[in-house]
């Protein structure tokens, strides 16, 4: 037999050895990219159901104003109303308000006359 150097021995013996290292590595890596891929979808899956709330109550915030808006809107036309109610109410008791001042008056001058 020859004889085989040192370093050709090294080699063959360490080649196997970095082959394992390096699909280790490979394998660590795959790992973690899947770990990582399947939290980003747990979190994307989390934040879309955090949205999803924030929507509903959102919509339901904006279906409570709404409700109240037209509360408000009703007032107001009611208050429209009365305030033209008070307005015919004022004209009518200015009318008969100067109908009796003018009843007052003639009946006081009758009565001024009939004193003196």
């Amino acid at each position: 037999m020859g004889f085989i150097p040192i370093q050709a021995v090294d080699d063959q013996l360490s080649l196997p050895k970095k082959n394992s290292m390096i699909m280790a590595s490979r394998w660590f890596f795959l790992s973690v990219v899947v770990m990582t891929l399947y939290s980003c979808n747990s979190l994307s899956e989390e934040v879309e159901k955090k949205m999803n709330n924030l929507q509903n109550k959102a919509d339901s915030l904006d279906a409570l104003i709404n409700q109240e808006v037209e509360k408000v809107t009703n007032l107001d036309s009611l208050v429209n109303t009365e305030h033209e109610k008070v307005k015919q109410l004022d004209s009518l008791i200015q009318k008969n308000g100067s109908r009796i001042d003018s009843l007052a008056g003639s009946k006081a001058k009758q009565l001024e006359k009939w004193v003196h």
